[in-house]
């Protein structure tokens, strides 16, 4: 059983699934192989809700949308900054290199929801 609380938003992609809290917090459990759970491994299976992090293992905060696709993820923040991790073979992140990621890191491209 998987014990997530005080969830305000649930969305699973192909392989992965994510909660985000109350509090902003982004959490990631299931398949992992390439990073599209977004906690900095490569932990095949992620069986337990781990926290989204960035490049620097630093947890990722203020999410307030979030999306996951079959094996790369992306999060908007309350400052207008997006988020990618996962599979980036044909450069789907939009982080300018086809490099896969299993943190959260910042994307190349200009926001047009930034305030």
């Amino acid at each position: 059983m998987i014990n997530v609380s005080n969830v305000s938003r649930l969305k699973a992609g192909k392989s992965q699934t994510f909660a985000l809290k109350n509090d902003g917090t982004l959490w990631g459990w299931g398949t992992n192989n390439v990073g599209q759970v977004g906690d900095g491994t490569d932990v095949f299976s992620v069986k337990v809700p781990s926290q989204v992090v960035d490049d620097t293992n630093t947890p990722l905060t203020d999410v307030v949308a979030f999306s996951a696709a079959a094996t790369h993820s992306h999060a908007l923040t309350a400052d207008g900054t997006v988020w990618s991790w996962g599979s980036n073979g044909n450069g789907e992140l939009g982080i300018g290199n086809v490099k896969t990621q299993y943190a959260a890191t910042k994307t190349n491209f200009p926001n047009p929801f930034s305030k």
